[in-house]
């Protein structure tokens, strides 16, 4: 698919459609996750203190973030981190959902919820590895749990279910597909397959 990418926009290029500097940083923006992810790979691969402390490195500040962002859902005032600098002429402290103040995106320390969302799917698959080798199954449990509830409050529709879900009470319908879907996994050791759809998951 991004091999496409690039030709069609070389193609674009070679007809006048965009100039090489839009081209340069449509590459720059589509690429560069993959890039990222690619040479932090081939660090780790070559590094056996990270094949070691990787899921320090990945988890302590997960708890961090995780555990800000309930208590952001919980028992924080919405405002909190207009004290630390995010405002209208930077982050916003907190997003809502159609303007509306009673139903608060939670974003932690991020610059938003959609990022806290996909930050925490990959918290989640990295409890996940943890839990299949058998390494501190109930504080992955635990953790698990805790990031299932930061996902929920954060309203990321992408991050709960990838067919997305409408706004405001529907957002419980969408977390119920990975939230089953992470429990079954921690009781059973099991993913939903062909034949196995868990509860939520059907259509």
């Amino acid at each position: 698919m991004r091999g496409l990418i690039i030709l069609l926009g070389f193609v674009a290029w070679l007809k006048g459609e965009v100039t090489p500097k839009a081209w340069a940083y449509g590459l720059l923006v589509d690429l560069r996750f993959p890039a990222w992810f690619l040479a932090v790979l081939l660090t780790a691969q070559r590094s056996p203190w990270l094949r070691r402390m990787w899921p320090k490195l990945v988890l302590i500040p997960a708890i961090v973030v995780t555990m800000f962002a309930v208590l952001q859902f919980t028992v924080l005032p919405h405002d909190f981190l207009s004290h630390f600098g995010y405002g209208t002429a930077t982050i916003a402290p907190i997003e809502t959902i159609n303007h509306n103040d009673h139903y608060i995106r939670v974003q932690s320390t991020l610059r938003g919820a959609n990022p806290l969302g996909a930050y925490l799917v990959l918290v989640i698959s990295a409890l996940g590895v943890l839990y299949m080798r058998g390494r501190r199954k109930q504080a992955c449990v635990v953790l698990g749990l805790i990031a299932l509830a930061a996902l929920y409050a954060s309203g990321s529709r992408s991050a709960l279910d990838r067919r997305g879900a409408k706004l405001g009470r529907d957002r419980v319908a969408a977390a119920q597909g990975p939230a089953a879907a992470y429990l079954r996994f921690i009781v059973t050791g099991r993913r939903a397959g062909p034949g196995r759809h868990s509860p939520g998951a059907a259509q």
